[in-house]
C-alpha cells in the first residue's frame, strides 16, 4: 500500500505547493500584469508542473480557482485548505475504487465521489465569493 507516498499528498505537497505557485508564482505575475492574466499564466505553470496527461484540463482549472482566492484574500491559507481536501478526495477516490472498476467512467462511479467532488467545488466558490 501506498500510505506514506499518500500521506505526503494530501498534507505536505499542497503546503509546498501553494507557497511555490501561488505565494512567490502568482504574486510575482500580479505585480507585472492584470489580475486575469497572472491567475491564468500561474494556473498553466501549475497544471504544466505536475508532468500529468491525465489531468492537464483539471489541473489548471484547479489551479484558476486557487489562484483567485489568493488573489481575493492576498493569504495561500485557504489555497492550503482546498487543495489538501481535493488531494484527499482523489486519494480516497483511487484507493477506494470497488473491484473491476478502475476503468470505470465517472458517472459509472459510486454516487458519494461526486458529492465530494461537488463540495470541494462549493467550498472554493464560496472562498471566492
Amino acid at each position: 500500500m501506498r500510505k506514506g507516498n499518500d500521506l505526503g499528498n494530501c498534507r505536505f505537497a499542497p503546503v509546498v505547493e501553494e507557497m511555490l505557485f501561488r505565494g512567490i508564482v502568482l504574486r510575482g505575475f500580479l505585480t507585472q500584469y492584470p489580475s486575469g492574466t497572472a491567475i491564468a499564466h500561474s494556473a498553466a505553470v501549475f497544471g504544466l508542473a505536475h508532468l500529468n496527461i491525465y489531468q492537464v484540463v483539471t489541473l489548471p482549472l484547479i489551479g484558476l480557482i486557487l489562484g483567485k482566492m489568493y488573489e481575493r484574500t492576498r493569504s495561500i491559507l485557504p489555497g492550503i485548505l482546498l487543495h489538501m481536501a481535493y488531494n484527499t478526495a482523489v486519494v480516497v477516490n483511487s484507493v477506494c475504487i470497488p473491484g473491476g472498476m478502475e476503468d470505470a467512467s465517472i458517472f459509472e462511479l459510486p454516487a458519494t465521489w461526486s458529492l465530494v467532488g461537488i463540495a470541494c467545488g462549493v467550498a472554493g466558490a464560496s472562498m471566492i465569493s
